[in-house]
């Protein structure tokens, strides 16, 4: 997970206006119950048949993030994509009754994350060894109080504290790290795991299934290169303190720095990954 920007999107000139035209909901908190159920109602509907509003705007979610899903930042999965509504706007499985979902959210862009399906959809894979891996966020929003969840427009979003990790927060994307299996873990070292911030780790983790079977040989194909290179950064600095005036050890430094930039580069797969493995080889005298 890398922190996208999402104020940076380009919206088309007239997608809010169309927009607010199908989700009306600013006379909300002047209905009755009875005819707040008929407007939730009549917008879950108007909701279904205009979907292709969010879908309008995959691309141009895609661009910030370089085509990347923004939750486990690959590209190449053999899935399609989605635009994922961060909290979802048809019901939440937390809450089996007496939640509508996040519907007045159906039409906020700054709701949508650009996911993959893998990321989005619940599904349970096989893995190697023959047990189940499962995962997905689908209908999921868990949050730290029940007491603080939103209802209604007029709620206060503020106060729910997600359990998600969110790719927009950049405090959220530094909760993730990554071992040299390439499996995603909480960055919160094990004796701090009953804080707050290895259990929002923890469920995301699950959730956006970050550890599903074609992610994890990924991770570690990209630890295992970041070691060669570190070894042969090394190898060539330590030439360069007998003898700076070495011009080949220079060289070779460089385009190994070079290499490592690459890895982390925006553009680059698994770079949040990459940049994660590398922090962790800092400082480091050799590799084992």
């Amino acid at each position: 997970m890398r922190y996208i920007n999402i104020e940076n999107i380009e919206l088309p000139k007239d997608w809010e206006e169309r927009a607010r035209k199908i989700c009306f909901f600013d006379d909300f908190d002047t209905l009755s119950q009875e005819e707040r159920k008929e407007r939730i109602k009549t917008i879950k509907g108007l909701i279904e048949k205009n979907s292709n509003l969010w879908s309008e705007l995959k691309p141009i979610l895609a661009k910030l993030s370089y085509q990347k899903c923004w939750y486990c930042e690959m590209t190449n999965l053999g899935s399609n994509n989605d635009v994922d509504h961060f909290r979802p706007k048809k019901r939440i499985i937390e809450l089996k009754e007496g939640h509508d979902g996040y519907w007045w959210l159906a039409f906020e862009w700054r709701n949508y994350r650009f996911s993959c399906e893998h990321c989005n959809r619940r599904r349970n894979v096989e893995t190697e060894d023959g047990s189940i891996s499962s995962g997905g966020k689908w209908d999921n929003f868990p949050i730290l109080d029940e007491d603080n969840r939103a209802f209604l427009p007029s709620d206060s979003l503020e106060k729910e504290h997600p359990l998600l990790l969110d790719p927009i927060n950049p405090l959220d994307v530094e909760l993730l790290w990554f071992d040299d299996e390439g499996k995603a873990v909480p960055r919160i070292s094990v004796p701090d795991q009953s804080s707050i911030e290895y259990r929002r780790a923890c469920v995301s983790i699950e959730l956006y299934h970050l550890n599903h079977p074609l992610r994890i040989p990924e991770r570690k194909k990209i630890y295992n290169r970041i070691k060669r290179l570190v070894l042969r950064g090394n190898r060539h600095y330590k030439n360069l303190v007998l003898n700076w005036a070495n011009s080949d050890a220079q060289e070779n430094l460089k385009d190994t720095v070079i290499d490592l930039k690459d890895l982390i580069a925006d553009d680059a797969e698994l770079s949040a990954t990459a940049k994660a493995y590398i922090f962790g080889f800092r400082g480091k005298d050799s590799v084992d």
